[in-house]
C-alpha cells in the first residue's frame, strides 16, 4: 500500500491529459469528465491522507486539488486552439502531481518535505482555479448572453471565491473563525467585482485574469495582516504588483 501511495501522485497527474483528450473529442461528455476528475483528485488526497488517519482536516486540501482540476478542465472547453488546450492540461497535470507529491512527503517523509511547499503550491493552484472559474463564467456570459442571468453567474463566482479563499487562508495557518469571516467577505466582494467587470468590453480571458489579480491581492494582504507580517514594503509590493498587472492586462486587451 505504501508503494501505491508513493506513485499515486504521478498516476493521478497522468490521467489529466487523457481526460482533456476525452473532453476535446467527446464534448457531450464534458460534465461527466469534469465531475470524474474532481472525484479522482478527492479520492487521491483521501488515500494519501489515510482518510483522516494520517492527516486531520484533509478535506480542505482535497477541495483545492479537486477545484483546480475540475475548473481547469471546464475552462478548456472555451479554448479554441487544441495545442493550447493540451498545454493547459499539462499545466494542470504537473501542478496536481506536484501538490500530491508534497502532500506525500509531508505525511510519509517529513525529512524530505520543504517548508511551506504545500502552502505555496496550493496558493498557485487556488489563484489558477479562481481564474479558470472566473474566465469560464465570463465566457458563458459572452456565448449564451441572456440564457443565464448575470446575478446567477455572480452567485456562482462569489461561492467559488469564498471556498477558495477559505482553503487558502486555512492552509496559510489562519484561524478557522477568521478564515471563515474573511472568506465570506471576500466572496461577496469578488462577486460584486465580477458583476462590475462583466460590463467591460474585453475578452473573457482578460476579465478572468483581472479577477484573479484581485483575488491574489486580497489573500496576500489578509494573510500578511493576520500573521502580523504586514509592513510598508510588503504593502507597497502588493499594490505595485496589482497595479502593474492590471495596467498590462488592460492596455494589451482586445476590446470588443
Amino acid at each position: 500500500m505504501f508503494f501505491f501511495r508513493r506513485i499515486l501522485p504521478y498516476i493521478i497527474g497522468a490521467t489529466v491529459p487523457v481526460e482533456i483528450w476525452v473532453i476535446l473529442t467527446r464534448p457531450r461528455l464534458t460534465p461527466w469528465v469534469v465531475i470524474a476528475e474532481a472525484v479522482v483528485m478527492f479520492i487521491g488526497v483521501g488515500i494519501i491522507a489515510g482518510w483522516g488517519k494520517r492527516l486531520n482536516e484533509w478535506r480542505h486540501i482535497a477541495f483545492t486539488v479537486s477545484f483546480f482540476a475540475a475548473g481547469g478542465s471546464f475552462f478548456i472547453t472555451f479554448i479554441e486552439t487544441p495545442l493550447l488546450s493540451y498545454a493547459l492540461s499539462l499545466y494542470i497535470a504537473v501542478f496536481s502531481a506536484l501538490f500530491l507529491e508534497h502532500l506525500f512527503r509531508f505525511i510519509e517523509r517529513p525529512s524530505l518535505y520543504r517548508p511551506y511547499a504545500l502552502e505555496y503550491t496550493g496558493l498557485v493552484m487556488q489563484i489558477s482555479a479562481f481564474y479558470f472559474v472566473s474566465a469560464s463564467l465570463f465566457g458563458l456570459r459572452t456565448f449564451v448572453r441572456d440564457a443565464i442571468p448575470l446575478w446567477a453567474l455572480g452567485i456562482i463566482e462569489g461561492v467559488s471565491a469564498a471556498f477558495l479563499a477559505y482553503s487558502a487562508l486555512w492552509m496559510g495557518k489562519v484561524r478557522d473563525s477568521e478564515a471563515l469571516r474573511l472568506s465570506l467577505i471576500g466572496g461577496w466582494a469578488l462577486a460584486a467585482l465580477f458583476v462590475a467587470h462583466a460590463w467591460l468590453p474585453a475578452a473573457y480571458t482578460v476579465l478572468g485574469a483581472l479577477l484573479a489579480v484581485w483575488m491574489y491581492l486580497l489573500l496576500g494582504l489578509w494573510r500578511s495582516v493576520l500573521l502580523q507580517k504586514l509592513s510598508k514594503p510588503v504593502l507597497v509590493r502588493y499594490l505595485a504588483f496589482g497595479a502593474a498587472a492590471m495596467f498590462i492586462l488592460l492596455i494589451t486587451a482586445r476590446w470588443i
